[in-house]
């Protein structure tokens, strides 16, 4: 497998800034404990919240509002003062590629003409990514966060791609209305139908399950980073998709703050489970999850590969592993 003829990044330069975010990531979750054991986390996270808003407005007011970046053919617009946003400037600065490793793992697996559905799509980086790849394939694009909705349509329409099918909702097990919250001291990329001490309600969006909307949809692969509800959205129907389906590729965020030992069982009991991580040379390599303790128990979060379990899955699990320099044990 190699990276397709109009997306090519660097996996060098992607790993080494990669490791270096990771112990930043770690830095500030030790430091975040340290401050919880003195009671004073939430003071600590307003000055941080301050600090990183001061720093994007003098970074907007020296270099402008918007920041474009190429995706391939695509061209990805940014906006400095959202916060999701200016994180990902950082990273496409320092790296050259966002999550690198999921990144690789959809331009060298996805194919001309196959669907792939973006399920938490926010400015649409994944959507633009899988657009280079799938020429006149369809994408599917999922977002219910009002503000990021605006952001990825606009960047759709930005590039001109008329085989995107933007949809403002929610998936999860259930339909109706729901609240979606969201943390003042966060960016909006968190934005959650789960709740907690810190978050307020932000908006009321659209609720659907994935067997309502898409049972007969040929989709080859689905990215989801839903803040917690990617459980929900694979008990709404999905599970019962991959029963027909079962060469579809999920890659799931797997976050310790939402995540536990029975979320672990009920997907272990479906699912071929395999770490998502780097490769300096070839961009992503696999790692098989045989136990609850091979996944981390504190933030940052994780990608994972599902696979629905079946014999001639696990035989292309073994070729991907192969095809990528091994699997890890």
């Amino acid at each position: 497998m190699t990276d397709t003829d109009t997306v090519r990044f660097d996996w060098s330069k992607a790993y080494r800034a990669y490791i270096i975010r990771k112990r930043r990531e770690k830095v500030r979750h030790a430091v975040g404990i340290i401050l919880k054991s003195v009671g004073l986390l939430d003071h600590g996270r307003k000055i941080y919240s301050r600090y990183r808003k001061e720093q994007i407005e003098a970074e907007s007011k020296k270099s402008g509002r918007y920041a474009e970046f190429k995706i391939g053919n695509c061209k990805l617009r940014l906006d400095r003062y959202n916060l999701h946003d200016a994180f990902m400037i950082d990273e496409l600065r320092e790296g050259g590629v966002y999550e690198p490793e999921v990144s690789s793992y959809v331009i060298k697996n996805l194919k001309p003409q196959e669907t792939f559905m973006d399920i938490g799509a926010n400015n649409g980086y994944y959507t633009l990514l899988a657009a280079n790849v799938v020429g006149n394939g369809k994408i599917i694009s999922i977002e219910p966060n009002p503000e990021a909705f605006k952001r990825l349509t606009s960047n759709i329409a930005l590039n001109n791609l008329p085989n995107v099918i933007s949809l403002s909702l929610a998936l999860s097990n259930s339909e109706g209305k729901a609240l979606l919250y969201l943390d003042d001291e966060v960016e909006d990329g968190m934005a959650s139908l789960k709740t907690n001490r810190y978050s307020r309600p932000f908006a009321e969006v659209e609720l659907k399950r994935f067997d309502q909307l898409f049972k007969d949809e040929p989709i080859k692969m689905i990215k989801m980073d839903v803040e917690g509800a990617e459980i929900d959205i694979i008990r709404g129907g999905l599970e019962d998709y991959t029963k027909s389906h079962e060469d579809v590729d999920i890659i799931m965020e797997w976050n310790p703050f939402y995540r536990n030992k029975e979320d672990f069982d009920y997907l272990s009991s479906l699912f071929h489970m395999n770490l998502l991580l780097l490769d300096a040379e070839l961009g992503y390599k696999l790692k098989e999850i045989k136990e609850f303790g091979d996944l981390p128990d504190i933030p940052p979060p994780v990608n994972i590969l599902l696979k629905k379990r079946g014999i001639n899955v696990e035989n292309e699990i073994s070729q991907m592993a192969e095809d990528t320099g091994g699997a890890e044990k």
